[in-house]
């Protein structure tokens, strides 16, 4: 590999590289106090743990840390406790933190580590300090995509982005690293894109581009200040998960009225982390769209063996190959002297192409949950339901489905809006617990806390039972409400009656038996026989014992329609 970016710092000497208040740092200067703090280090190479602020000093000691070849973990100061627990286990042999506005250095450890010599950063896959997972990047991986960026963004030494990003999250980072690599600069600040005074340090310093997430984007749009007119704005970019198609459509158009491009862009902290963008051009027409993989990589699809997907608008899972991807993951210090770059990085998403060849999310692998077997995409039951309440959001389990209403959201609305879930994919109201909230939870990324909503409805779960026994009692109420209690409740009623799957007589004796003792006949179905949400359930898991695979929208298929695709499998 040719020297990375931050090997030639000195090529921009004279440019501006970092604005700070009323201070302006040449590259020249950044140049000098990066090699001091690599001096600071040492000539043998450390682990090195940078509380990563919006600052001169920080960007500084992590530009150090590259020179000098220090494996260094961007961490955020805001839980220190979790950065602590960390630590113990990585063993850092240097750690910056921000005491009293200085950055001050510890060396709690002085045994050397064994450190792969092309490793440069260590980040949290999460966006949170919580996660003893590591992504392990190369220079080569944050060079290659600095470039890449540099390249489908169009930049020059005439960009100035405004910070609205911490850059310990990998799209911060990005943001950082991009702009050093074509000598741009950088306007440093702490204040949310949501407030006035960002956008008026905006026009007061010359920045020309802002990035966000989504929440970012939504916010914007209920502001009640035109910022989409600020002047100077020449670029906005959007990562960090799915922006609504329409937000979308309406910020490509409203950037070009106003003569600045939006790009909606696609990654993972794993490929450093850009993977797809969206020209500008293109995102008002394909606003479900992450678009087109970044210059020098590759994306691909796969289906559930490994073959490649190559029919349009045919779900697989995502793949992307490119000198961006990481060296693998580390769990402890030991895990720090290996290259464990997989040939192909599969992301979790699963991602159609479309006939024009750009790429969009229709889910993720690890949203899916099955409740009663019933495999449920979680992401595509959250956008539907944000068609009806935007704003909401949805977790969950095999066990239970929850959704998070704005606190604005009515009682009634927020019923109506559960039943008919329940209704389009097939499962029994209970599943879905209900939970209100002002804010929805966030991680660091911007991203939805779905572990936290889950906390939330188990939180609210034991406080109902605690109110109904009037005492600290084992949570009944979840067990009489679990899937596993009422598939070992069929499982029991069948032998309590003698029914095995061998002595079902037929779809008929089935709804009979759980549904309705009489007026079952050959036209009627589970609707009309007005079966509720607890008989569904063993009427569900009678019906695939008998047919052994129950078809969509079985609820409102007769029994004759239904026997019939069971002499079709028996065929």
């Amino acid at each position: 590999m040719l020297s990375a970016f931050y090997d030639n710092l000195k090529q921009h000497s004279e440019n501006v590289a970092l604005v700070a208040g009323d201070r302006q740092v040449s590259y020249g200067e950044l140049l000098g106090e990066a090699e001091n703090f690599a001096e600071r280090l040492g000539p043998a190479r450390a682990l090195v743990f940078l509380e990563a602020l919006n600052t001169v000093e920080s960007i500084a000691a992590y530009l150090g840390c590259l020179i000098g070849a220090h494996p260094v973990y961007l961490f955020s100061g805001r839980d220190w406790q979790k950065t602590a627990a960390l630590a113990e286990r990585y063993k850092p042999n240097v750690v910056w933190r921000w005491r009293s506005g200085s950055l001050e250095e510890d060396r709690p450890c002085e045994a050397p580590h064994e450190l792969h010599p092309d490793l440069r950063v260590l980040l949290s896959t999460s966006g949170s300090t919580g996660t003893p997972k590591f992504v392990k990047l190369s220079g080569k991986n944050i060079h290659a995509n600095a470039l890449s960026i540099c390249e489908y963004l169009r930049l020059d030494t005439r960009e100035r982005a405004l910070t609205s990003l911490q850059f310990n999250y990998s799209y911060g980072m990005s943001v950082v690293n991009s702009h050093l690599a074509c000598g741009a600069s950088l306007a440093l600040t702490d204040l949310s894109v949501i407030e006035r005074e960002f956008w008026d340090l905006f026009g007061q310093v010359g920045a020309t581009s802002f990035a966000g997430v989504p929440y970012t984007f939504e916010m914007l749009d209920r502001a009640a200040f035109p910022w989409a007119k600020t002047r100077g704005l020449r670029y906005a970019t959007q990562a960090g998960g799915r922006l609504a198609p329409a937000l979308v459509s309406q910020l490509a158009r409203v950037g070009e009225e106003n003569g600045w491009r939006f790009y909606v862009m696609y990654g993972q902290t794993e490929a450093s982390p850009r993977i797809a963008y969206l020209p500008p051009d293109r995102a008002a027409e394909f606003s479900h769209c992450i678009g087109m993989p970044v210059p020098g990589g590759e994306i691909d699809l796969i289906d559930e063996t490994g073959n490649p997907v190559l029919v349009p608008d045919i779900p697989g899972e995502l793949t992307y190959r490119g000198p961006n991807v990481m060296m693998g993951y580390a769990h402890d210090s030991s895990d720090l002297s290996s290259d464990c770059t997989p040939a192909r990085l599969l992301t979790d998403d699963i991602a159609c192409r479309n006939g024009d060849g750009l790429f969009y999310i229709v889910g993720r692998k690890s949203r899916f949950v099955k409740p009663f077997g019933i495999r449920v995409n979680l992401d595509e039951v959250q956008n539907q339901a944000r068609q009806w309440i935007p704003g909401c959001a949805l977790a969950g389990t095999d066990e239970r489905i929850v959704v998070a209403f704005p606190r604005s959201v009515s009682p009634v609305e927020s019923e109506q809006l559960v039943s008919t879930l329940a209704s389009m994919y097939h499962l029994p109201a209970f599943m879905f617990s209900v939970v209100v909230v002002d804010e929805l939870p966030l991680l660091e990324t911007g991203k939805t806390d779905y572990r936290q909503l889950l906390e939330l409805a188990a939180r609210d779960r034991e406080e109902s039972v605690a109110r109904v026994s009037g005492a600290a009692l084992p949570d009944w109420l979840s067990v009489l409400l679990s899937p596993d209690f009422y598939r070992g409740a069929f499982l029991e009623s069948a032998r309590i009656l003698g029914l095995a799957k061998e002595e079902w007589e037929g779809v008929a004796h089935i709804y009979r038996t759980f549904v309705s003792a009489q007026g079952v006949d050959a036209g009627s179905t589970f609707s009309s026989l007005s079966g509720d949400s607890l008989s569904y359930v063993q009427t569900y898991l009678a019906l695939e014992d008998y047919l052994g695979c129950v078809p969509d929208d079985w609820e409102n298929l007769t029994v004759d329609e239904l026997e019939g695709r069971a002499n079709a499998l028996a065929l």
